[in-house]
């Protein structure tokens, strides 16, 4: 219970002030012990999207490594955003 609860607290803290920037967005804060792959694919029904981070590896590298972001674009059952990190 204590894990679950500091893993919860550590994604409200990153969360923070993101509601109130998007008040629109149905943002849902859900903890899970299962491989990110796997959870992302189940709570896909049903969502209007899903949106999925890419360290920017590259195709061939990302289906060696078996990429989060790959494998819930094609297993997904919604629409999937796959959004690399802003450049600077």
């Amino acid at each position: 219970a204590d894990e679950v609860s500091a893993e919860q607290d550590l994604l409200d803290r990153a969360l923070v002030g993101y509601a109130d920037k998007y008040p629109d967005v149905d943002l849902r804060r859900v903890v899970v012990h299962q491989r990110p792959a796997e959870a992302l694919v189940a709570a896909s029904p049903g969502a209007r999207l899903v949106v999925v981070g890419s360290r920017g590896r590259g195709s061939v590298a990302s289906r060696l490594l078996g990429s989060v972001s790959y494998r819930v674009l094609h297993q997904a059952h919604s629409p999937v955003a796959v959004v690399r990190p802003f450049a600077s």
